[in-house]
């Protein structure tokens, strides 16, 4: 190391001499020039061995002189460095190592690309296949169809009016008129009116029912007819306990509420009745009912927990037995009935709430099959007719050149498209 400083230390001071020779014969060359006379005066020195400094001063760009500048063809971020510093390296000798995520994403995302546009042009090749192949046999009939259909309307339309629909339209308006009309009382629509009068009888079969039930309970419980029965009483009563004092207090309860219901129910006129007081009755006489089948059940557990006697037979427990569930079959029908009045009425309202509107359609209808066909409906149905036709003969015809060639052109594209995919 220090002979080579000694050698450049050399090398730098020989080139000083020359550049202080250098210097003075420019000088003493633009002196001569210029014809100016001066003084030439000459330094000397002894030459001794040492360092020449000297400095340059200057603007510009500083490179190494044997710099090389590395420039990888993709980005990203260096993982691994796989060579040391001042390390011989040749060709394809690998550097670095740089984050492949990105990467693989890309050449998954063009393989995916690629794929595609393969299905797509396969998609377009089989629908330039179908467009060429003929009209199957189902198809030419289901054209041949839809004109023979188009033909029956118009001439269905062209027909004078069935005296039959004629009727049935008549009907119709007769039937709305009727929903939209006032009953006699002056303010209840004469549909809503009819309901309510239907309800009155309804109700009063249903306490019919319910006296009947009662009846039947009172043979076997003897509370109101103490003379009824009065073996089977005892015999029940000894028996089970429970169950007679469940019939007993219930038979009270059914009876007061039916007493109650039937002095409602006899209060109502069967026409034109005040709709508030048949709202109320419906009430009593749902109650009434529910009481009715509870006293029922209760007398039926009590006959099946009995038993026979030589004074009550078998068959005398089996007759009773089958008389009151009889009963308790047509309470619970009765109570389904009445719990559908309100339901019964509701439509009612509803019905005539709709009734002008329905009105109003049925007399249109009407008037329009009176007046016999209609010259837009003709002209729609003849327009029908020629599309259907031309439907028909283009399937007999097969596609056109316009859209062979509009299907080739797709498929083209596809195909551009495909190449497109492959080159990235």
């Amino acid at each position: 190391m220090k002979n080579w400083i000694k050698k450049h230390a050399t090398k730098k001071r020989l080139i000083g001499l020359c550049s202080i020779v250098a210097v003075t014969s420019t000088v003493i060359g633009y002196n001569a020039a210029n014809q100016t006379k001066a003084e030439t005066r000459y330094v000397t020195g002894q030459v001794q061995r040492g360092l020449l400094i000297t400095s340059i001063t200057g603007t510009g760009q500083v490179s190494g002189e044997n710099q090389v500048d590395f420039k990888p063809k993709v980005s990203g971020d260096v993982t691994a460095i796989l060579v040391k510093q001042g390390q011989q390296v040749k060709k394809d000798d690998v550097l670095m190592e740089l984050n492949r995520t990105d990467a693989l994403k890309t050449v998954r995302d063009a393989g995916q690309a690629v794929r595609d546009a393969n299905i797509s042009l396969a998609s377009a090749k089989l629908s330039l296949t179908k467009l060429k192949q003929p009209a199957t046999g189902v198809a030419l009939l289901q054209a041949e169809n839809a004109v023979n259909q188009a033909k029956r309307d118009l001439e269905k339309l062209q027909q004078p009016p069935d005296p039959l629909d004629i009727q049935t339209a008549e009907a119709q308006v007769q039937q709305a008129g009727l929903n939209a009309k006032l009953s006699s009382d002056g303010k209840t629509p004469q549909v809503v009116r009819n309901a309510y009068d239907a309800a009155v009888l309804t109700l009063r079969g249903a306490v019919q029912s319910m006296q009947n039930s009662l009846l039947d309970a009172d043979n076997v419980l003897a509370i109101d007819n103490t003379n009824a029965n009065m073996n089977f009483a005892n015999l029940f009563s000894v028996l089970d306990q429970g169950k007679k004092n469940l019939a007993m207090t219930s038979y009270p309860l059914a009876k007061n509420a039916l007493i109650s219901t039937k002095a409602a129910t006899d209060a109502l006129a069967t026409e034109n009745e005040d709709p508030a007081k048949i709202d109320a009755a419906t009430a009593l006489t749902k109650d009434a009912l529910q009481k009715t089948t509870d006293i029922l059940s209760a007398v039926t557990d009590a006959l099946r927990a009995s038993l026979t006697s030589s004074s009550f037979s078998q068959s005398s427990l089996d007759s009773l037995t089958s008389k009151v569930l009889s009963d308790r079959t047509d309470a619970n029908s009765k109570l389904s009935s009445v719990a559908a009045l309100d339901q019964s009425i509701e439509q009612a309202k509803n019905s005539y709430m709709s009734s002008g509107i329905n009105l109003q359609q049925a007399n249109t209808s009407l008037a329009k099959l009176q007046k016999g066909p209609d010259a837009k409906d003709i002209a729609a149905a003849n327009e029908k007719i020629v599309v259907t036709e031309q439907q028909l003969s283009d399937a007999k015809a097969g596609a056109s050149s316009i859209d062979i060639a509009i299907s080739q052109n797709s498929i083209d594209q596809r195909n551009s498209a495909l190449q497109s995919a492959q080159n990235k």
